[in-house]
């Protein structure tokens, strides 16, 4: 059997627009393998957004490793690079006057968390009246936006082969602010009783991770071990009960002796007196009625399932185990060394993809509709290690000459919150030397020995 055909059996919604629906009911829950599947424009099927997002709220792998993730993203920092930033600043600090309040910082960490996600996240540039000028930027809910598609379920294309716009579920508070829709083509169709507004492919940024075949339809990372973890839940629902049923073993109870043949109400009647077990500390019966505990082995089959559905999951995480799951499991140091650069590595690919997107599809329409130049965003040291082995790492650098101690001393400012030289001036603090100091000096300074003038040597006498 073909994998997709295995996936038309199942509860399968006629497109991705589907999950724009009022419905929020999801399949991911124990005791089913219903997954509730969209199916895409080159009819592959996939797992709709609100079953991804119920399994990132859901199971704890998920959502502890995506947001370690994104804190170790963020955590590096980020900085504008570019001329005239003032206006920049000023309008990335008056963000979220239309729908939910937001910070840039904060649009940038539910960005990289989106696309971890479903594989994907809008951003919408919201313009002024005239729509001469940028004047906001609303995060839009993933779940809610999809292509413009015609009667058939295909997205429509304009002449250069790329989307015309996208169908959005505004937010309620939006409803009633400058937020104006564009135009709907005639060809574009909805489902009847869906409110959704037609805006143009230009007005959305639409952030992709991982895309393939037509690139329309990017994935993420929960997407590809989706099936894994249902199964990884029914199975540990199923163990749970069993626990539980272990947790009091039955009894059996034998009635009559070879001189106390049973009759039916001395079977029904030892029964019950022997289930009073449970609540009561003392029971009485004759001595012709014995009850046996039985015992129940779980089977090791079942913890070697679980592992290897749990290890499933964590590699399309891209996460290293022991991190993934925080157990203190003795790891070989030098697989974890390098589980965690490559972890590094896939960060780093994903910030570059982020900050490509940022730039060609927000930072250059918009300073194309203000009237100013253009910026970009030059990402922090993305690293799973303490502030000092960074520090260790750039001393190490300077001292065998692969980075001038300028800019290590720059940079080791940074990693350990230090003040620059010029805070140090606004703070009257003149003692102030090279960071880098002494340390990162190749050779320590031999001390000179104090030299002895000729004069005052006193000859000695011969004897």
């Amino acid at each position: 059997m073909k994998f997709a055909d295995m996936f038309k059996k199942k509860k399968v919604v006629k497109a991705v627009i589907k999950d724009m629906a009022k419905d929020s009911t999801t399949s991911f829950k124990p005791d089913t393998f219903n997954v509730k599947l969209v199916q895409t424009s080159d009819n592959i099927y996939r797992v709709a957004s609100q079953e991804l997002e119920q399994a990132y709220i859901s199971d704890p792998i998920y959502f502890s490793s995506i947001n370690k993730h994104v804190q170790l993203i963020m955590g590096a920092g980020y900085e504008m690079i570019g001329d005239k930033k003032g206006d920049w600043k000023k309008f990335f600090e008056d963000i979220g006057t239309i729908g939910d309040d937001m910070t840039w910082d904060e649009m940038f960490d539910h960005i990289f968390r989106y696309q971890k996600v479903y594989g994907k996240a809008f951003v919408l540039i919201v313009q002024n009246a005239k729509r001469t000028k940028a004047v906001d930027l609303l995060l839009l809910d993933t779940k809610k936006v999809d292509y413009a598609k015609d009667s058939s379920n295909n997205v429509i294309l304009d002449d250069n082969g790329k989307p015309i716009g996208y169908m959005v579920q505004l937010p309620s508070s939006a409803k009633a602010t400058q937020i104006t829709s564009d135009p709907k083509p005639d060809n574009v169709t909805t489902d009847a009783g869906e409110e959704k507004v037609f805006i143009k492919s230009e007005r959305i940024i639409q952030y992709k991770l991982y895309t393939f075949g037509d690139r329309l339809y990017p994935i993420g990372l929960i997407e590809p071990s989706y099936v894994s973890v249902l199964r990884k839940m029914n199975i540990e629902e199923a163990q749970a009960n069993a626990i539980f049923q272990r947790g009091s073993y039955p009894l059996d109870v034998s009635v009559g002796d070879e001189n106390h043949h049973p009759r039916p109400q001395d079977v029904e009647k030892a029964a019950k007196t022997f289930s009073k077990i449970k609540h009561d500390r003392v029971i009485a019966h004759p001595y012709w009625e014995t009850a046996t505990v039985l015992e129940a082995k779980q089977s090791d089959a079942v913890d070697n399932v679980l592992t290897y559905l749990r290890r499933n999951q964590i590699a399309s995480l891209s996460m290293p185990e022991s991190l993934a799951i925080g157990s203190g499991e003795a790891t070989n140091r030098a697989t974890l060394n390098n589980q965690q650069a490559f972890l590094e590595y896939t960060l780093i690919d994903i910030v570059q993809k982020t900050l490509a997107s940022t730039y060609k599809y927000l930072i250059k329409p918009i300073a194309k509709l203000n009237g100013w130049p253009e910026i970009t965003f030059k990402w922090g040291d993305i690293r799973a290690e303490s502030e000092m082995d960074k520090a260790d790492t750039l001393i190490n650098a300077a001292r065998y000459g692969a980075l001038p101690p300028e800019s290590v001393a720059h940079a080791l400012r940074q990693i350990l919150n230090l003040p620059t030289k010029e805070e140090e001036k606004k703070m009257g603090i003149t003692s102030s030397t090279d960071t880098a100091g002494d340390v990162i000096s190749e050779e320590p300074k031999e001390e000179k020995k104090p030299e002895v003038d000729k004069k005052d040597e006193k000859p000695t006498k011969k004897l």
